[in-house]
């Protein structure tokens, strides 16, 4: 096992080994291990497609100003790979807010490496209470993230990535889930200087969406 490979089965991209499986007690931490052996197998499958979104994401962005934004429509890279660029280029990361119906293991696992790279990140998903909660209890992944993301589950069906970084914020607002996106979908990024805007849109929604669950 090689625990310098980030893309690697070990310890360093969740919480068990293959190893470790064997060994585990409780059904719960039974479950952990084996979707944390997806999540895990699902780094390696998707390692150069990870690598290649980053870039194309890194080239959008690059020299948006604060202040401005940009539409498009795009089938050149799946939306968890969002987050992946901006854990990958170091930005300090504060905050992030996710609007999705469906999540599929690239979205949980880039949810995993986001709250392992930054322990202090407030992280606060917002999903379908009646069909995409089934991807995060089913599968498991509601414990491998426990306490450490907060999903929300109500009647929804808007879709957003934002992110607050020291260095400002990033809103990704459009038709892509938290999932792998070989269709074409429209999307909008603005890049703002602090909570305003699209930002501030989404974080109200947010809000709601937890005083109404």
């Amino acid at each position: 096992m090689d625990n310098k490979n980030p893309f690697s089965l070990g310890t360093n991209t969740g919480l068990f080994s293959n190893e470790q499986v064997e060994t585990i007690g409780t059904k719960t931490d039974l479950k952990k291990a084996k979707y944390q052996i997806r999540l895990n197998k699902n780094r390696i499958k998707y390692a150069d497609k990870i690598k290649l979104d980053v870039e194309n994401i890194k080239g959008i962005i690059a020299d948006m100003e604060p202040g401005h934004n940009t539409m498009l429509f795009s089938n050149e890279f799946d939306s968890p790979n969002i987050l992946q660029h901006f854990i990958n280029e170091g930005y300090k990361i504060k905050t992030v807010l996710v609007g999705t119906w469906a999540i599929t293991n690239g979205g949980i696992g880039a949810l995993q490496d986001l709250v392992n790279a930054h322990p202090a990140v407030n992280v606060s998903v917002v999903m379908d209470k009646l069909h995409s909660s089934k991807w995060v209890f089913a599968s498991g992944a509601i414990d491998i993230l426990h306490k450490r993301v907060e999903f929300i589950f109500v009647d929804n069906h808007a879709k957003f990535i934002c992110i607050e970084t020291e260095a400002g914020c990033y809103s990704f607002i459009g038709s892509m889930n938290l999932s792998n996106n070989p269709r074409w979908e429209n999307v909008m990024i603005e890049r703002s200087e602090d909570r305003e805007g699209m930002f501030n849109f989404c974080n109200k929604f947010v809000n709601e969406a937890k005083q109404s669950k």
